[in-house]
């Protein structure tokens, strides 16, 4: 575990220092500001649930895009700088490695979409009243599926030591989790299972619900299995290429 927690801290301290990512948040933050200032004109209770929708609807294309640019130096980097063969021969396992990884660049994710209720807040400060429980839904649905996508994109940064290929990967392997999942309808309905299990899959269903207050356990228990096996196949790449 105290290995666990120093990776952990070094890859954050590696977030926090890096241009990239804070460019990536000024990013998230201008557009989502620009987004609310068109949209909240009275700020109404109906206001701030359209708010919330749109905010939901835009993190997911916003995270497809940003997050494996986030991703791309994960372990890439540390290949092509020489310093990778140094962390796998710490004492640190493999697992961890990929953990600590992982939680870094998920908690900089976290930092970066707290704009959410933070502009619910100000809408509050300013006289509303809007209804918080669909706004911290959507903030929880939001981190989880960032949580998705970067262990999908420590997968790409794991199979190259390029970080625009990494980077290009990652995107490829969002689109196919995140985008092809939304063509369930397109499914005929004499296949029922096939079009249920497709359509549980769907994020841009699943953040809607969240952006009207329903937080399925369900659905965050899909996004951390996934996490978690993409989690795994990365240390199992990392275990290949070591001994390779």
């Amino acid at each position: 575990m105290r290995r666990l927690v120093i990776l952990f801290r070094r890859e954050l301290a590696s977030q926090l220092m890096s241009p990239t990512s804070w460019a990536l948040l000024t990013l998230v933050w201008l557009v989502h500001g620009i987004m609310f200032r068109w949209i909240i004109m009275p700020s109404t209770p109906g206001d701030i649930m359209y708010m919330t929708w749109r905010s939901a609807g835009m993190a997911l294309w916003v995270q497809l895009l940003l997050v494996p640019l986030q991703t791309m130096r994960l372990i890439s980097e540390e290949k092509r700088s020489g310093t990778f063969e140094m962390l796998v021969t710490t004492p640190a396992r493999d697992h961890e490695i990929v953990i600590g990884k992982f939680l870094g660049a998920f908690v900089f994710n976290a930092m970066v979409w707290l704009v959410i209720p933070i502009h619910a807040v100000i809408i509050t400060r300013a006289g509303g009243a809007p209804p918080m429980g669909p706004v911290w839904c959507s903030y929880v649905a939001v981190v989880a599926t960032g949580a998705l996508y970067i262990a999908v994109g420590l997968v790409a940064s794991a199979l190259t030591r390029h970080q625009i290929l990494a980077a290009f990967l990652g995107v490829v392997l969002l689109i196919l989790i995140g985008v092809a999942p939304m063509m369930w309808q397109v499914i005929p309905e004499d296949w029922p299972t096939l079009r249920a299990v497709v359509r549980a899959g769907d994020l841009n269903l699943q953040l809607e619900e969240a952006a009207r207050g329903l937080l399925d356990l369900v659905h965050l228990t899909y996004k951390l299995a996934f996490s978690c096996l993409f989690l795994l196949y990365t240390t199992r790449i990392l275990e290949t290429r070591k001994w390779a």
